[in-house]
């Protein structure tokens, strides 16, 4: 089975740059910044408050870690919404908290994968 594909999106592009690759030291697939149409989203990272140029359609159906701060309680219904499973946690972020969420929720994304593979 393919490794899913984790998308970061942060306001600041360093953060967003550093968590993935703190990803991709754990051994996962992470990519930083939004994705293009042609770029699969298995499972989202975003940090609250969201980049103006993102929104809660990004990786819609996705489960999703959403890196919360105090000015971003507004935004994360619109954000958990729909998703299948999803995971909350507070800004500054813990390095092995990030890697600890992404792995609980890889369950939900592999399964996603292959549903879609048997379609």
């Amino acid at each position: 089975m393919p490794r899913p594909y984790v998308r970061v999106v942060d306001r600041d592009p360093e953060l967003a740059a550093a968590l993935a690759a703190i990803l991709r030291d754990a051994g996962h697939h992470a990519l930083c910044g939004p994705a293009t149409e042609d770029e699969p989203v298995d499972l989202l990272v975003v940090g609250l408050p969201a980049p103006w140029d993102v929104g809660p359609e990004l990786g819609a159906g996705a489960p999703i870690v959403v890196l919360k701060s105090a000015a971003a309680y507004g935004e994360i219904e619109a954000w958990t919404s729909g998703r299948p499973a999803y995971a909350l946690l507070d800004k500054p972020i813990a390095p092995a908290a990030l890697v600890r969420a992404v792995c609980a929720l890889l369950p939900s994304v592999a399964s996603r994968i292959a549903r879609a593979a048997r379609a």
